[in-house]
């Protein structure tokens, strides 16, 4: 149900995949501009240095050499001094460095802000067209939602970063310590499935708190902890559809990248945001029973779908509510022929 809902949701709402396209394409060139200014003073410095040129034309030399057969223990070690003389320049430069990657950094984060108010924006437009099916145009729908939108990404963004360098940290020697006593293919196998499945918790803890703030009008707070006891009992599901759209997110973006040669990432990118969000939104609504348009003629109605352990409670309270309607209208009935009487 959750699958099939947020697929179905994705195709019927795939043209902001190209609004996304657009957005994240105006924040990639500023933000390669601002990285350039950070980065290109040092690496000019680099190059232009007396240490660099001995560098490559050390290289250069083993190479030449290499396809003469002669013997290359003197330029191994040439290229060993060259590579010491670079360090030793860089560490000289350590100060402008760290400024560097600061700046960097930085510049990375408040590119993840813009992008996560982009993601915002959609999933407000998303919440619009399930819940009335109104079409809201994006720009109209940014500028209503730039306060909110910039609290949500301002809280969410660091404590996904936060949580996306401890996966990298926690892949990094869990890789290493594999590679000791397995295969490469093993380790880079176990690597893999510790990313996608670190990746799945961060998409199940905080799956709630976008729909939660667009759908209920709730703050950033409130939309944290806005689960009840019974309805965290369907974390499992959440997890399981996260852990399958990471999965597919992963594999369609490589073989696009290896396929086309990297030309279909302008289409896959953008509609794997996409995906996350709609999935987001299917599991907040079927989490809190809210009735859904999934298309103008199909409306999503079973609230007790994803929420097994109550399926029967969903039954009684529908045959309750039936008997109810119905004792109405024999009551009307009565009242009526008491009046024609």
């Amino acid at each position: 149900m959750r699958f099939r809902n947020s697929f179905r949701l994705l195709i019927e709402n795939f043209r902001h995949s190209y609004k996304i396209l657009v957005y994240q394409t105006v924040t990639l060139l500023i933000s390669a501009g601002l990285y350039c200014a950070f980065l290109l003073p040092e690496l000019n410095t680099v190059a232009n240095s007396a240490e660099f040129a001995e560098l490559k034309e050390s290289v250069s030399t083993f190479f030449t050499v290499l396809f003469h057969g002669e013997d290359l223990t003197q330029f191994v070690d040439r290229i060993h001094n060259a590579l010491t003389n670079v360090a030793q320049l860089l560490g000289s430069m350590s100060g402008s460095l760290v400024w560097a990657a600061v700046g960097c950094v930085l510049v990375y984060l408040v590119m993840r802000v813009a992008d996560t108010m982009c993601t915002y924006n959609i999933g407000s437009l998303l919440n619009d067209r399930m819940s009335i099916y109104a079409t809201t145009p994006f720009w109209t729908a940014f500028v209503k939602n730039l306060g909110k939108s910039a609290l949500y990404a301002v809280v969410y963004v660091p404590i996904a970063f936060l949580w996306d360098v401890l996966t990298v940290a926690a892949c990094y020697f869990f890789f290493f310590y594999l590679s000791s006593f397995s295969t490469l293919f093993v380790s880079l196998a176990l690597s893999v499935t510790l990313i996608a499945v670190c990746q799945a918790v961060k998409l199940t803890v905080s799956s709630v708190w976008m729909p939660a703030m667009t759908a209920d009008n709730l703050s950033i707070g409130k939309a944290m902890k806005c689960l009840t006891k019974e309805e965290r009992k369907q974390r499992n599901q959440v997890f399981s559809v996260s852990l399958v759209n990471v999965y597919i997110i992963i594999v369609v973006n490589v073989l696009a990248a290896i396929c086309t040669f990297g030309s279909a990432l302008i289409l896959t990118v953008p509609t794997s945001y996409l995906l996350l969000v709609c999935t987001q939104y299917v599991n907040y609504y079927i989490v809190k029973g809210k009735k859904y348009f999934l298309t103008y003629e199909e409306i999503e109605k079973d609230v007790s779908c994803g929420d097994s352990g109550h399926f029967f409670d969903y039954v009684i309270e529908d045959e309750t509510q039936s008997e109810g309607m119905q004792d109405k209208t024999e009551n009307v009935e009565q009242e009526n022929d008491q009046i024609k009487e």
